[in-house]
């Protein structure tokens, strides 16, 4: 556990060997400043980012990130599934 906008913490993780990298906390500035830390270690291609809502994706995108999940679309998405279904 630590402050992934960290080097350390993030080079004593091992996240240039990660297959993956997921980032997923509801604090949007963090989000951004942490997703900017890992873009020095891993490439964009596998970062991973849990957005909250679609008015956040725009600033994840602007670095170049391209593997966004909208929280609020695929939460409404299910809930449909459910009551069509």
């Amino acid at each position: 556990f630590g402050n992934a906008v960290k080097k350390e913490i993030l080079a004593h993780a091992n996240v240039k060997d990660a297959k993956n990298v997921i980032v997923a906390i509801d604090n949007p500035k963090k989000l951004y400043h942490i997703c900017q830390t890992l873009q020095k270690y891993v490439s964009n291609n596998k970062i991973i980012v849990k957005v909250h809502r679609e008015s956040e994706k725009s600033s994840i995108e602007s670095l170049g990130i391209k593997n966004i999940i909208v929280e609020n679309l695929v939460t409404s998405k299910i809930i449909f599934d459910k009551i069509v279904g």
